[in-house]
């Protein structure tokens, strides 16, 4: 019989076998789902809007970017998970947003309003 011990032994064996599954590239749960996000714009009225973003699967942290696509200019947020900014009123606007994850990879989404004078 050996000089290890039996619980030294038994715990040997996942080791193991994780470092096989490592070796082999077996992807652990929490990268294999796929990322996708979202991108919520309304009009806050007075010419101004807001977009959130919400983002699901890929590895947390998160980085954002919003670039302005018609009639919207970003004053607020062009690097966060929400921009503020100005649009014209009585216009559609668009927004395109692209979100990476901490593995790279990325994804991306628009958003549009109606520009509105009014608060809603």
């Amino acid at each position: 019989m050996s000089a290890t011990p039996r619980s030294a032994r038994r715990a040997a064996v996942p080791l193991a076998a994780l470092l096989s599954a490592a070796a082999l590239g077996v992807a652990s749960p929490a990268h294999a789902a796929g990322l996708s996000a979202t991108a919520d714009c309304s009009s806050s009225g007075g010419g101004h809007f807001v977009c959130a973003a919400t983002v699901s699967g890929g590895t947390a942290p998160y980085t954002f970017a919003w670039t302005p696509i018609t009639n919207a200019a970003i004053t607020h947020g062009a690097n966060g998970q929400v921009a503020l900014g100005l649009c014209t009123v009585k216009r559609q606007s668009a927004l395109s947003l692209t979100v990476t994850d901490s593995t790279g990879a990325t994804t991306t989404t628009t958003g549009g309003l109606d520009c509105s004078a009014i608060a809603p």
